[in-house]
């Protein structure tokens, strides 16, 4: 798979992406070694197994445990004891990572894990991580159902894992009426224009990337709340060095009218955009100043100027309430 389509080439069959999902991918002993027979990777740092995963728009999580062995002869061997430790180990360890699944590809890892899990629990451990086959994943990626792939036939319910992944989708669909979604994803793989924001240059904590990956993963209500995306003084810059034309700047206006509709703004923004809309004006002129120069008075507001600013705008083809 990984050499016959690529991984650019699973992207473009994915319907229902995995964004917002971590995965603690599982390589196992004889996907890797012996290296010389087998070739699919390095085994002191594979990387393919991880890329086939974020493919389908999955985050591969680190783990400290990830390329141990999963023990499964152990238990032919008639050596439950240690089997069960070395399977228990790794569960614990992707459970306290945070992980919503263990991908694998051998069947006798997934004996292990989705067998042994199951006597585990029934000593009292507190485990229960779902194990999928890649191309399990993969086929919730492009549209077919868990019933269809037989995943209910795992012994460890997935319910959790399609409970998580089918929310960030009715997510998803929500967003992709306000984002293109794949500019989004695109923005948030590049950040190369993030070292030349003004507001990041004199403060790092800022991190506009970072609220990028989160609405891409799906996080829009968080988001939204945390409001960190007000900072953006929508100066240009990023938009001018943005390849697509799709920059942060464009993506964190949409999230101001959103949290404008959700009455989420900071309380000097809202008193500014009050005034605004009372008066007309931004800032008032000085009268004195603009006599020394010559200059006639100024109107006293800009508010009916405004009133038929807005009625035109709403009468345009493009004056509909998305846009403004």
């Amino acid at each position: 798979m990984y050499g016959q389509l690529g991984v650019s080439g699973i992207r473009q069959k994915i319907r229902y992406p995995m964004n917002g999902m971590r995965i603690a991918v599982h390589y196992g002993c004889h996907l890797l070694k012996p290296s010389n027979e087998l070739g699919f990777d390095d085994p002191a740092a594979p990387r393919k197994f991880d890329e086939l995963v974020e493919a389908l728009g999955a985050t591969s999580i680190p783990y400290r445990t990830k390329f141990d062995c999963c023990g499964g002869l152990l238990m032919r061997a008639g050596d439950d004891t240690t089997s069960q430790a070395m399977a228990r180990l790794k569960l614990r360890d992707v459970t306290d990572q945070g992980a919503d699944a263990i991908c694998l590809a051998c069947p006798s890892c997934m004996m292990q894990y989705d067998g042994t899990q199951v006597l585990l629990q029934r000593k009292g451990e507190e485990l229960d991580v779902p194990v999928l086959y890649y191309t399990e994943l993969l086929g919730l990626a492009m549209g077919f159902e868990p019933e269809e792939l037989g995943i209910q036939s795992h012994r460890v319910s997935a319910a959790s894992f399609l409970s998580k992944w089918r929310a960030l989708q009715s997510k998803r669909e929500r967003m992709a009426r306000y984002w293109d979604l794949h500019l989004l994803q695109a923005c948030a793989d590049c950040a190369a224009c993030e070292p030349d924001c003004q507001v990041f240059q004199s403060d790092s904590s800022f991190a506009p990337n970072s609220t990028i990956r989160r609405l891409a993963a799906g996080d829009v209500d968080e988001v939204l709340r945390e409001g960190r995306f007000w900072r953006c003084v929508e100066c240009y810059t990023c938009h001018e060095l943005c390849v697509q034309k799709y920059s942060m700047l464009d993506i964190f206006r949409v999230a101001k009218r959103l949290a404008l509709d959700e009455g989420l703004v900071p309380e000097p923004t809202l008193q500014g955009m009050s005034a605004f809309r009372q008066n007309g004006i931004l800032v008032q002129p000085s009268v004195a100043q603009r006599k020394r120069l010559g200059l006639a008075d100024p109107p006293r507001t800009g508010k009916e100027e405004l009133a038929r600013l807005l009625e035109g705008w709403s009468d345009s083809p493009n004056g509909d309430d998305t846009e403004r």
